[in-house]
């Protein structure tokens, strides 16, 4: 993480748990570029990420869910509809909106929330 991070000098890494750490980033715009750029992958693992806030106890944190873009290739153009989008994402989670943007014609992608409870 820390190459990949590399613009959030100093990072330091604790371990609390079991398969929980603590990543102290010493600014919040670098905080919001870390979680914007997620889902993260460590070897081929997931690595699911929450802003920690004082209040919190360790087990209060949700780490069960995770959003992600879909993308699916070798579709029929004319099937990339916003239903057919749905449908597709409804398959593999929770869907939170289709993206219209930067495409022509009728293609669009679901985003989705994929996780357990």
């Amino acid at each position: 993480m820390a190459a990949a991070w590399n613009f959030a000098s100093p990072l330091s890494i604790e371990v609390l748990a079991s398969n929980k750490f603590l990543f102290t980033v010493p600014l919040q715009s670098h905080v919001n570029r870390i979680l914007q750029q997620a889902p993260w992958n460590i070897r081929g693992s997931l690595l699911l990420l929450q802003q920690w806030t004082p209040d919190l106890a360790l087990d209060e944190i949700n780490l069960h869910l995770c959003v992600f873009w879909v993308q699916v290739h070798g579709f029929p153009r004319q099937n990339m509809t916003s239903r057919n989008a749905v449908r597709i994402g409804k398959s593999l989670g929770s869907v939170l909106e289709i993206d219209h943007s930067n495409v022509e014609g009728p293609i669009c992608r679901p985003i989705c929330i994929l996780g357990g409870n």
